[in-house]
């Protein structure tokens, strides 16, 4: 027996441009039958995602793409099987988005201070539309 398996999707809970539904929807039309949700450093979408699963008759497997760094260099790890509700790893990813919303705030600050036409208050105001993707 084959299935038909998509085991690296992102929602709008990252950079991914479906929520729990859309994506459930499309993973029936596209005859998936397990399919694991894989945001980075974020698992807000997986408990309502496995919920519309289940009742779609789809497996899902609770999944992150969990960034890290050694020596200046960056890693996304896949993490299939996880706990959604340990407290260690979304304290971890909770960090990691952090650094990721700082990073932005630096790079304006850094464009700014070379002379770019950036405004870091308009910035500031900014509020990003996950529907957008990444």
């Amino acid at each position: 027996m084959s299935v038909r398996a998509d085991l690296h999707i992102h929602t709008t809970a990252s950079d991914g441009t479906w929520t729990p539904a859309e994506l459930i929807a499309e993973a029936q039309k596209q005859q998936l039958g397990l399919i694991a949700v894989t945001d980075h450093d974020s698992v807000a979408n997986v408990a309502e995602a496995m919920t519309l699963a289940a009742a779609a008759g789809i497996t899902l497997l609770p999944a992150a793409e969990i960034c890290s760094t050694k020596e200046d260099l960056s890693f996304h790890i896949l993490g299939y099987g996880i706990d959604i509700h340990n407290k260690q790893l979304l304290e971890l990813m909770q960090h990691n988005e952090a650094l990721l919303e700082q990073k932005d705030v630096d790079s304006i600050h850094l464009l700014a201070r070379d002379g770019w036409p950036v405004d870091e208050a308009e910035f500031a105001r900014y509020t990003y539309d996950r529907r957008r993707g990444g």
